[in-house]
């Protein structure tokens, strides 16, 4: 059992970061503060826009329109490396909340 413990806080400190930046700019998409509106009565900050687009584009955001095309498969295996952490996470959470219970 200590040996779960202790690989539930490994990989659930190596994905924390992680899912904390997916947490904060997929609240941030839901409520559209990644776009500008048309009227011009609302630009996002510059920061918030280039985080949103790592979020649902998968790369940073060049700074000007010469850059060469992204390469996007290290993100997108970091991105599955996260999907597997969390899920490893959950399912080593739920074997410890069934083993160290009572009831």
């Amino acid at each position: 059992m200590k040996t779960i413990r202790l690989w539930h806080t490994y990989v659930a400190c190596a994905f924390a970061p992680l899912t904390v930046f997916f947490l904060i700019s997929g609240a941030v998409q839901t409520w559209n503060l990644h776009k500008g509106r048309k009227d011009n009565s609302y630009t996002p900050p510059a920061i918030v826009a280039k985080l949103c687009e790592i979020h649902t584009d998968q790369h940073w955001p060049p700074s000007d329109a010469m850059a060469p095309k992204p390469i996007r498969w290290p993100f997108r295996i970091v991105s599955t490396l996260l999907a597997v952490g969390m899920l490893n996470t959950v399912a080593l959470g739920v074997v410890m909340a069934y083993r160290f219970t009572t009831n």
